[in-house]
């Protein structure tokens, strides 16, 4: 980390120090929210076991993150940091679409700006179920 800060290269956006420090962060605190879990379990005398992660890419406000969520067995645990089928770590990233959008950017101008100044990369079709949102809106 020290050498990628002295590089002089982005400090965020993939392979940034800050977003492989989030990185393992996210994933120490999915595993605490995991052993937090299986010790309500052992306490209520259930029998149950871990069963591996899954893997999955999430988008944050310094990049993509590759968030290892742990499993269980049974499919019981639920995480309170980021859900099953969550795809952003609150990031705040949909209210900055939404600003770019309503700013008069079409959706490719505003895919290419979240590249520019987040290292981010969202399709078109993501960014149209943001903006979707706020349409009624505006044309009220």
């Amino acid at each position: 980390m020290k050498s990628h800060l002295y590089s002089k290269e982005k400090l965020l956006g993939e392979d940034s120090p800050f977003s492989e420090l989030l990185q393992n962060m996210v994933n120490k605190m999915l595993d605490g929210e995991m052993d937090g879990f299986m010790s309500k379990e052992h306490k209520s005398k259930k029998v149950n076991k871990r069963n591996g992660k899954l893997t999955k890419q999430v988008l944050s406000g310094v990049g993509q993150l590759y968030v290892e969520t742990p499993r269980y067995r049974n499919g019981e645990f639920k995480p309170q940091l980021l859900g099953k089928r969550q795809r952003e770590l609150s990031s705040g990233l949909d209210d900055q679409i939404i600003a770019l959008y309503t700013q008069g950017n079409s959706i490719e101008d505003v895919r290419r700006l979240l590249v520019k100044i987040y290292g981010v990369e969202i399709s078109a079709g993501r960014i149209s179920q943001i903006t979707d949102k706020v349409l009624p809106v505006i044309r009220d």
